[in-house]
């Protein structure tokens, strides 16, 4: 992790160096300012839209727009301070902070396109496992202690994505497969009893 930002610092000519500064901060706002106006909007369009008792005016759309990104970039920063207790180099650190959720998020999908027999208490109950198992696969050098011969994760980080959706199309098949047996159950029950 330090060999880039010492070969930045004494490698590279002093304008070029500044230039390679430039652009990583540059791709970093950018990446950030853009996952801020994505939440930020499925925010307002979602849920402020939907559950509020009354439609907003445009006035009032962008007055919560910029109180919502205010809130959520400092959210951003204060979870950006607590990076520096996460074991492991910035390879690693990268995958265990961005890989808890995008399985969990597909499997949403995977049921949705996929999977006739699923229920929303399987879909549910699939995607909290997936990410449960995903932060347990992530975290398995503070959660169970470090490996003492390596100093490592006794689980690498690259099984984050395999752990988790084995787990969660598992669980969501077998939740969905039990509350769709139910509810066959008790329509058959219902038909019997019901006269007409």
């Amino acid at each position: 992790d330090q060999m880039f930002p010492h070969f930045i610092a004494f490698g590279l000519p002093p304008v070029v160096s500044g230039l390679v500064l430039s652009g990583l901060f540059a791709a970093a706002m950018s990446s950030i300012d853009s996952g801020i106006n994505s939440i930020t909007a499925v925010v307002t369009t979602d849920f402020l839209d939907r559950f509020g008792k009354h439609p907003l005016s445009e006035k009032k759309h962008v007055l919560y727009a910029r109180l919502l990104a205010v809130g959520i970039g400092a959210v951003v920063v204060i979870g950006s301070s607590f990076i520096q207790h996460i074991p492991g180099n910035i390879t690693a650190v990268t995958n265990k902070t961005v890989n808890l959720l995008p399985v969990p998020i597909f499997c949403l999908f995977f049921f949705a396109f996929f999977v006739k027999f699923a229920r929303p208490a399987g879909v549910w109950a699939g995607a909290i496992a997936g990410t449960v198992a995903a932060t347990l696969v992530a975290f398995s050098g503070p959660i169970f202690g470090m490996d003492p011969e390596t100093g490592l994760d006794p689980i690498s980080f690259q099984w984050i994505a395999p752990v988790s959706l084995v787990t969660n199309l598992s669980v969501g098949c077998l939740v969905s497969a039990l509350f769709g047996m139910k509810a066959k159950n008790a329509s058959v029950q219902h038909h019997d009893i019901d006269p007409y």
